[in-house]
């Protein structure tokens, strides 16, 4: 993600930003009839966030819309995050609640009716969704130029994405790992 503060106060954060979006699906790496969907790529977002910092943590809100058009939908979050630092560790465990719109939802996990007649798997159409999400952040301060970090994310799919014939899992995880300079 990359992105420039338009306000910045210590208390409230405005920001604009753009980032990598999207599930991306290749059908050559597709077992049996999910070979024959057509490829989905990932896109690019760009939108606003703006982030409250409070005595019980930050509160967070973004909307982002899809400037590469690939899937011409929309996304917004709503996330509580906390702060706990020790040390030279610092844990920033949040949670919150992600919005597709039926755009979105229809490019990534949708299947045409052109993409069932070629390969027997049913069409699917999806609409807009709401999903529950945890994450968990970590920063650790090796020295003064030097960190690493650690992010794992949980979201729990709705029945709009988990009912598409492209989904096996009810979860959808991810992990981050990296070093900072």
């Amino acid at each position: 993600q990359a992105g420039a503060y338009l306000i910045n106060d210590g208390t409230n954060q405005l920001s604009a930003y753009a980032h990598l979006s999207g599930n991306e699906f290749y059908p050559a790496d597709a077992r049996g009839a999910l070979q024959g969907l057509d490829e989905r790529k990932a896109s690019a977002a760009a939108g606003l966030t703006y982030l409250r910092r409070t005595p019980v943590g930050g509160f967070r809100a973004q909307i982002a819309t899809d400037v590469l058009d690939r899937s011409g939908g929309n996304t917004a979050r709503l996330t509580y995050l906390a702060r706990i630092t020790q040390g030279k560790l610092t844990v920033y465990p949040s949670a919150g609640f992600e919005y597709h719109d039926a755009d979105y939802n229809e490019y990534y996990y949708g299947v045409s009716e052109e993409e069932s007649a070629k390969t027997g798997i049913a069409a699917y159409k999806s609409n807009s969704s709401l999903n529950p999400y945890i994450n968990i952040s970590a920063n650790y301060d090796f020295n003064e130029r030097w960190a690493g970090f650690a992010n794992q994310s949980l979201s729990y799919l709705p029945n709009e994405q988990k009912d598409s014939p492209m989904v096996n899992s009810r979860t959808d995880a991810t992990t981050t790992l990296g070093l900072l300079y």
